[in-house]
């Protein structure tokens, strides 16, 4: 998806190459507008959008009833899809699409960047024949990365949108069979005799879990009142090394720490009791604000250098054993589902947020090493009031005592 900032500039300069330099509010974007604004898009890197709208060109393409030039036009809109595949490592589509565009080449480009992709292209259909039966074996690890990247971005977006998405390799239905509500047996937790915990399981090894009614009013009024004060631009951390803004993570936020607040003290000891976990002794609580357009790029909790084992790999550098995220505000979904969702790309899985409520995972097996499957990311904010959540991340190196490390590699933890 385009975020406001990239189609803002996209569109400026497609209107400038139209010589359009006043466009109207209410000017419809036809095919020709489209195919500009992605061609911008391409080169300025962003192939996932570039993509997007080339297929809206496409679509419009039949819609407008385009009759000047028209096999031209779709040749030359066929190159620059066959030119975004292929940075997108889907060498399959890219090659259907140089099909598609009878070898189409202009002459007008004004800049080095789109002269390369003239070079680019006439390599691309000199070598078509090299791609068209690739396989997944013969794919370097740089390319299989851009197809997971590609594949990946396509689902976390349809996620977002509410579409339900298929895990191949899941059996859905059995699955969802096994998921269950219950009530969360506090026999033996004294802090939480009193409460009746609703816990909703979301998803089955691994578990993903969501704790319903978690938060009350005031409680939810004092974090907020808290972070206001102090909330900056969130930054992500670059090669594990700095800590750098970025698109990926748009969003403003602070720390909490136990000290600043009881009501901070007192929900940081109920989330330990709840899980059985010592969170008196890891990360404070990060409390976010996402506004309208705010997001954050599917990612995983736990910070790594490569240190495998097999084909294993151990959280080095951030050991964050599992993720707690209350959710502070009920997000409006916008018409279409998904504004604002938690949503993880490799299960299929979009958590709504709902205020009060809570989802929590682990991303560590039991072994300690690190669970790739529960990368994550949370959808852009689309209308309404802004999203805040208080997200806690509970260290691995405080539970040696209440989840000691097990020899079996793929054993999973569990609430």
């Amino acid at each position: 998806m385009l975020f406001k900032s990239e189609l803002a500039k996209h569109m400026a300069l497609a209107y400038y190459r139209l010589g359009d330099h006043n466009p109207s509010d209410t000017h419809r974007l036809t095919a020709a507008d489209c195919y500009l604004i992605g061609k911008q898009a391409l080169i300025a890197g962003h192939n996932q959008s570039a993509k997007q709208w080339f297929d809206e060109t496409i679509k419009r393409t039949v819609n407008d009833n385009i009759t000047d030039n028209k096999l031209f036009f779709e040749s030359i809109v066929a190159k620059h899809m066959a030119l975004t595949y292929y940075r997108l490592g889907d060498y399959n589509q890219s090659v259907h699409y140089i099909n598609e565009s009878n070898n189409a080449l202009v002459n007008d480009y004004q800049s080095d960047t789109e002269f390369q992709f003239n070079k680019l292209f006439v390599e691309l259909m000199t070598n078509s024949y090299l791609f068209s039966n690739i396989s997944t074996n013969q794919l370097s690890e740089k390319q299989r990365q851009q197809q997971q990247t590609s594949r990946l971005n396509d689902i976390s977006q349809q996620l977002c949108r509410g579409v339900v998405v298929v895990n191949k390799h899941r059996n859905r239905t059995v699955m969802e069979s096994r998921l269950k509500c219950h009530y969360l047996d506090t026999t033996n937790r004294p802090l939480l005799r009193l409460i009746r915990v609703k816990v909703e399981q979301l998803y089955d090894k691994p578990d993903i879990v969501m704790f319903h009614d978690i938060h009350g009013r005031r409680e939810i009024a004092v974090m907020k009142q808290l972070a206001n004060k102090r909330l900056t631009r969130l930054k992500i951390r670059r090669n594990n090394t700095e800590n750098i803004v970025s698109d990926i993570r748009i969003a403003e936020g602070c720390w909490l720490k136990d000290t600043d607040h009881p009501v901070v003290d007192r929900l940081s000891k109920r989330i330990g009791a709840i899980t059985g976990l010592d969170t008196c002794r890891g990360d404070s609580f990060n409390v976010i604000k996402y506004r309208i357009g705010g997001h954050y790029r599917y990612h995983n909790d736990v910070g790594y250098s490569g240190q495998r084992l097999g084909r294993e790999t151990y959280a080095n550098t951030i050991n964050r054993m599992a993720t707690w995220i209350s959710y502070l505000s009920d997000v409006q979904s916008g018409g279409g589902g998904g504004g604002g969702a938690t949503v993880f790309p490799k299960l299929g899985v979009r958590v709504e947020p709902r205020q009060g409520s809570a989802v929590f995972w682990y991303n560590l097996k039991s072994s300690g090493y690190i669970d790739f499957d529960m990368l994550h990311g949370g959808c852009p904010v689309l209308v309404g009031p802004a999203k805040w959540i208080a997200t806690k991340w509970i260290d691995y190196e405080e539970q040696a005592f209440r989840k000691p490390c097990l020899l079996d590699r793929q054993s999973l933890n569990y609430l």
